[in-house]
């Protein structure tokens, strides 16, 4: 008699189960979890204009921002004084004023954060159209420096380069490399977010999201920013390198490091780290470079495939009943992994 009532409560509890999903696929539900949207905050604590002084005798008018428009750019001093007085503020310049007083920048007085971030300094570019000896050009260089014909050198190094291995990969337009390297495209929809990989559990230790959003006014997509959320925290790298935390400017100093979840900055490149997990490499311009460690092989799930050594199988979508099913569809498999209410 208690075996058959063992069996019966069994019989119940998967035919709960069942309930539970045809009433999750009925009210439209996931039996996935998504990590939460964070909004990042673009306010400043400075209110109003700066006069800032890119080059010698050179001032130029412009209004304080925690984040730049498209439409302006960060001018740095070049006696590197503060111009909002506060570290949450950018002193933005219209492009039409800094294209306007170019000819009166000289070049190697610029005084260029974004060009010293990338471990060079700004130099004119000579008659031979290269960087002096010893120096090589630095990728999206002539934004670096403000001025045409200005462009952000760096010494010549050997040895291997800073994302060496990192195989996996999503840039432009976007397109996408998985962790078993199979290549394609994958437009998605601007303004929403979608999971770039995920340990593959409905309780996540970990999600890597990207943002994505329209390009020059086209229907074409780039990647916006990338964030990971690790526990409570998430930290997102946007364009031109700014680090958030939990919607927030990072100020403090990097290395940057919680537990086993760090935020590093390289020459051209921002790197996270969560120990014994994965690391990715960001550079600003969006492209992301993740790569797993061997533990998560087979783990992982999202856009960017299984991690197990078999592209074949890594177009799974997410299923509201908390399953994965395999597809050849391109548009199926990336809209599954659009995260709910991020649009």
């Amino acid at each position: 008699m208690e075996g058959f009532s063992l069996k019966c409560v069994i019989v119940l509890a998967i035919f709960g189960l069942f309930l539970s999903d045809v009433r999750a696929l009925k009210e439209n539900k996931s039996r996935w979890n998504f990590p939460r949207t964070i909004p990042i905050d673009h306010s400043c604590n400075v209110a109003g204009s700066c006069t800032v002084e890119p080059s010698e005798g050179v001032f130029m008018e412009g209004f304080c921002a925690a984040m730049c428009p498209n439409t302006s750019r960060e001018v740095y001093d070049y006696k590197k004084r503060q111009a909002c007085g506060d570290d949450s503020c950018r002193c933005c310049i219209e492009e039409k004023e800094i294209v306007k007083r170019s000819p009166s920048l000289r070049c190697n007085l610029i005084d260029s954060k974004d060009c010293y971030q990338h471990g060079g300094y700004c130099q004119d570019w000579n008659e031979d159209g290269a960087c002096e000896a010893g120096t090589r050009l630095s990728v999206h260089s002539t934004p670096l420096c403000l001025v045409r014909n200005c462009f952000c050198c760096k010494p010549q190094t050997k040895g291997q380069p800073l994302n060496q291995g990192y195989h996996t990969v999503v840039f432009l337009d976007p397109h996408f490399r998985t962790f078993d390297n199979r290549q394609y495209n994958y437009n998605g929809q601007g303004g929403c977010s979608y999971v770039l990989f995920q340990e593959c559990v409905h309780n996540p230790s970990f999600f890597v999201v990207i943002h994505l959003d329209y390009k020059d006014k086209t229907e074409k997509t780039l990647v916006e920013d990338v964030t990971v959320h690790v526990d409570d925290m998430a930290v997102t790298l946007v364009y031109n390198n700014d680090i958030f935390l939990n919607g927030k400017l990072l100020t403090k100093p990097l290395p940057w490091k919680v537990g086993d979840f760090s935020v590093n900055r390289y020459s051209e490149h921002v790197k996270v780290t969560l120990d014994s997990k994965f690391s990715l490499l960001w550079n600003g311009k969006g492209r992301v470079a993740p790569t797993v460690n061997p533990s998560l092989y087979g783990k992982v799930c999202g856009l960017m495939g299984n991690a197990d050594d078999n592209p074949d199988n890594d177009f799974q979508t997410q299923m509201p009943d908390g399953t994965l099913q395999p597809t050849n569809d391109t548009r199926a498999f990336g809209d599954s992994w659009l995260i709910p209410g991020s649009c």
